[in-house]
């Protein structure tokens, strides 16, 4: 599989229950989670994938075009140097401004999910959570390694995880954690 060359292409990895898949979506100008949630159609397609198992006997496949269920993705990984906030930031009409965040441990579907929890500014951890609207959501800083086989982790800077998915949410304080009243 050769790499795309379309600027609004957004290199991925998606995590299903069974799957990790890597390829590339067309996201065009927006952000990743926007582009997610904006989604009318019920498959996200994935194109020039990547498609490895995640059961215990590991088997990989390349194909052209894929389409995933959205109600089976867990996470999405944006990957590559495009994946980059600076970069897209640019091409985009949203605004970066300083957050805050909360440290959370999360199950989503077969995954244990550490990070932090976007907060704006004014926000408390526990409204926010109230409010939680969106589908997708990232989640920053974060570990996530698989149950059924812990040596299968992924670290890095934004996941995007499926809040439907989620089961189970803990806060994790530490002496940095704002106070919730």
């Amino acid at each position: 599989m050769k790499g795309s060359n379309s600027p609004s292409d957004l290199r991925v990895e998606v995590i299903t229950d069974h799957f990790d898949v890597v390829g590339f979506v067309e996201v065009g100008p927006q952000r990743l989670s926007d582009f997610l949630n904006r989604q009318l159609h019920s498959h996200l397609v994935v194109r020039e994938a990547t498609v490895m198992t995640l059961a215990p006997v590991r088997k990989s496949e390349e194909v052209d075009l894929l389409h995933l269920n959205s109600d089976h993705i867990l996470a999405v990984i944006p990957r590559g140097a495009e994946a980059s906030l600076e970069e897209r930031k640019g091409e985009s009409d949203f605004t970066v401004f300083e957050m805050t965040t909360y440290p959370v441990r999360m199950r989503v579907g077969n995954l244990e999910i550490e990070g932090q929890v976007p907060l704006l500014p004014s926000q408390k951890y526990e409204a926010a959570l109230r409010r939680r609207t969106r589908r997708y959501v990232p989640i920053l800083f974060t570990t996530a390694r698989l149950l059924t086989e812990p040596h299968w982790q992924w670290t890095h800077p934004v996941m995007i995880i499926n809040w439907a998915r989620t089961e189970l949410l803990a806060s994790r304080p530490t002496t940095l954690s704002p106070s919730t009243p």
